[in-house]
């Protein structure tokens, strides 16, 4: 018998107690700008996804490579290994992310679509933002392909932190946390979000987050991807960058735009 929905959806479910609503996933989503779905992608994928990613990165393909040269990263991952849409696909996922985004997904191809390994003494990076801006955001969802703990390098997140106001910083995208003196104090409040093999942390992209440091002699292997919910008012198929994970693409413009003669009643 499958668990019950809201057994996967607690961040950490005690023994005993009452049952998470859906309503209440939206809400914590909402407030603190995470949500952690526990166990919600089956061991047997999350084995497969792990080998497949060791092969990806000893291909040396589109590969990053860390100061000691060894590989930890390979990008453009959803072609490379599609099984990772079985993993995005898997019905507790789904459920959690269609709460957050609605019926109609994508996957955006170009920011995140990797996987990453935290490698053995791995130091974490610094506090950041995923994208700049809320009216261009994403959902960021990150695949635990093994248990995730403190000591192996968690994700920590600063809950909250997507209410602060964007700042631009020349050069590099204006991400950095520690680059602004009145957000830097903020990294005293991050949290660790740990989780067992089959996890999926889902987060606003706008939320200061930093991968952990490493301190075991275990690597730590996880996929990154980036969704949000279909463009209603895109008339195009958003060319190379997006791709369907769910439902339709309905387009809710004005109708007069649509067909390509000018602005809409409404406008």
């Amino acid at each position: 018998m499958k668990a019950p929905f809201a057994a996967h959806t607690r961040p950490n479910p005690p023994a005993t107690g009452h049952a998470v609503s859906r309503v209440l996933v939206d809400a914590h989503f909402r407030r603190a700008g995470y949500y952690l779905v526990r166990s919600a992608v089956p061991p047997e994928l999350c084995a497969t996804l792990r080998q497949k990613l060791g092969t990806e990165l000893e291909s040396g393909h589109d590969v990053r490579y860390d100061d000691q040269l060894r590989p930890y990263r390979v990008d453009f991952l959803v072609d490379r290994v599609p099984e990772v849409w079985n993993a995005l696909r898997s019905e507790l996922v789904l459920d959690v992310v269609r709460i957050l985004l609605g019926p109609n997904v994508d996957v955006v191809l170009n920011r995140h679509n990797h996987g990453t390994i935290n490698q053995r003494g791995y130091s974490g990076v610094r506090f950041h933002r995923d994208v700049k801006s809320w009216s261009r955001n994403l959902l960021t969802a990150v695949i635990f392909l093994d248990d995730v703990t403190e000591a192996n390098g968690a994700t920590r997140l600063v809950p909250t932190s997507h209410y602060l106001p964007s700042v631009e910083q020349p050069f590099h995208g204006g991400t950095w946390m520690d680059e602004v003196d009145e957000y830097a104090f903020l990294e005293d409040q991050a949290l660790a979000v740990t989780g067992p093999v089959g996890s999926v942390l889902l987060f606003d992209a706008t939320l200061f987050h930093a991968t952990g440091v490493n301190s075991t002699n275990e690597e730590r292997p996880i996929l990154t991807l980036g969704l949000h919910a279909s463009d209603e008012l895109s008339v195009s198929n958003y060319g190379d960058n997006h791709q369907q994970l769910c439902g339709t693409r309905a387009h809710h413009g004005n109708a007069l735009a649509m067909a390509g003669k000018g602005a809409g009643v409404h406008d």
